[in-house]
């Protein structure tokens, strides 16, 4: 089984790295987390407590692995068209958008109330209540996950 990118070899040496560390060869849960890390793959807590769900309690086998690798390349292609969309909000291409602004554009093409849209923003992190992109994918993954 191969991923999209083609990368099985790498994906292998990264599993057999991290399985060495179980006495029956396969990739102990406590490590998957860092073994998607290693191979630049990163989640929000909210989303691998939910990708968690599925590890089996004794450990991962490489084909498991594979599979759970591609989930998390599809979250995180989700996440970069987000990050995508929002900049297109960013006119002076600082990194930060008005937390307003994407708090009615939450509401007007997400579907969220005032009040989830208000949740979701109120951790704006920039200056003059401003949000980074990566915050705002940050904030609206934990908020539907």
């Amino acid at each position: 089984m191969q991923s999209p990118r083609g990368d099985t070899e790498e994906q292998r040496e990264v599993y057999d790295i991290f399985s060495k560390l179980s006495k029956d060869g396969v990739l102990p849960v406590s490590s998957t987390q860092s073994a998607l890390r290693s191979l630049g793959q990163y989640l929000t807590a909210a989303a691998f407590s939910e990708l968690e769900k599925e590890i089996p309690a004794q450990g991962v086998t490489f084909e498991e692995f594979l599979g759970l690798f591609q989930n998390v390349q599809e979250i995180n292609a989700s996440d970069a068209d987000l990050i995508e969309a929002f900049g297109s909000l960013d006119k002076s291409r600082s990194g930060f958008i008005k937390s307003t602004e994407v708090a009615k554009l939450l509401q007007d093409l997400g579907g969220l109330s005032a009040e989830a849209a208000a949740v979701v923003v109120e951790n704006a992190d920039g200056p003059n209540s401003t949000m980074s992109y990566d915050a705002v994918v940050t904030a609206i993954s934990e908020f539907v996950g």
